[in-house]
């Protein structure tokens, strides 16, 4: 829509209660109405009234702005909504308006099984077109010193903080959870509770950030809840802070038990095997051997 259209049209309640009079007339007045987003918000807006969303122009039903005004004004109508959304998904094909409104529906439908719907318009969209740009991504994190990876997210989608968020979200929790053990990492890095205690737990998960992708963790310090998910499995770290030393334990005696057995074992056999007396430093060569190469005696 252009400056003309937009200053040609009154945008008042005045304006909007003598359109409702006349709204299912044919006139050219009302046609030229319907096909004004910003009035057409108004007199939904005005009347809370989804029906009038019917009489719309395709080119105001594919209105991305028109389109999120409808979906948080009749956010509760997961049917209607729902609709206008694939509505729009079916016809637009602006990556960036595409991405932010399924998150937005994955959200709001979260408990419903249309969201299924959203979750395979995510799958292609995300993981087909962007397949490429993303194994860039991930190759930055493992190969390239700049640590540049989330530069390109923000180059492509800084305008909306839906997906931005998203994607940030996506990237850390790949990289904390899969690139390696989080509750090995932090026992290895503070050797009781007390100390890790003491630190704070985002400074702790910046420094981590800010080694993989700088970019990343400056968006992070400006936008903290994308940690959540990895701060509640730090929470969980701590709660299973005394099993996991005892499991340790455990594991480390079970090991210095077998070792025992393994080289009385190596003792006995070499013992046997030769008339002469054998030497404790001889046995612990060859059982040293033996553990390394499981060499035959």
């Amino acid at each position: 829509m252009n400056v003309k259209e937009v200053m040609d049209i009154e945008y008042s309640v005045e304006k909007v209660i003598k359109y409702l009079d006349n709204i299912d007339g044919n006139c050219t007045e009302v046609k030229r109405l319907e096909n004004n987003y910003i009035f057409m918000m108004m007199a939904i807006n005005y009347t809370s009234n989804k029906k009038i969303y019917s009489y719309c122009s395709n080119k105001v039903k594919n209105n991305y702005h028109f389109v999120k005004f409808i979906i948080r004004k009749f956010s509760c109508d997961i049917d209607f909504i729902n609709e206008v959304a694939r509505n729009y998904l079916k016809t637009q094909k602006e990556e960036k308006n595409q991405i932010e409104l399924i998150l937005i529906m994955l959200k709001l439908t979260k408990n419903d099984e249309k969201s299924q719907v959203y979750y395979e318009y995510m799958s292609t969209l995300f993981y087909l077109q962007k397949l490429k740009d993303l194994k860039f991504v991930k190759d930055n994190y493992k190969k390239d010193d700049s640590n540049l990876g989330f530069l390109l997210i923000l180059d492509e989608f800084s305008d909306s903080k839906i997906v931005t968020y998203y994607f940030a979200r996506k990237f850390i929790n790949e990289m904390i959870f899969s690139e390696f053990d989080l509750e090995k990492k932090i026992h290895n890095e503070f050797s009781s509770f007390i100390k890790l205690e003491s630190y704070s737990i985002v400074d702790y998960l910046l420094e981590i950030l800010f080694i993989y992708d700088s970019y990343l963790a400056n968006y992070t310090q400006k936008n903290l809840n994308v940690l959540s998910d990895v701060k509640k499995r730090i929470d969980a770290i701590k709660g299973n802070w005394n099993n996991y030393i005892l499991k340790k334990e455990q594991s480390t005696n079970v090991i210095a038990l077998k070792d025992y057995y393994q080289y009385k074992k190596v003792m006995l056999n070499l013992k046997r095997s030769q008339e002469k007396k054998i030497s404790d430093e001889k046995v612990l060569v060859y059982f040293k051997e033996y553990k390394k190469d499981k060499i035959s005696l």
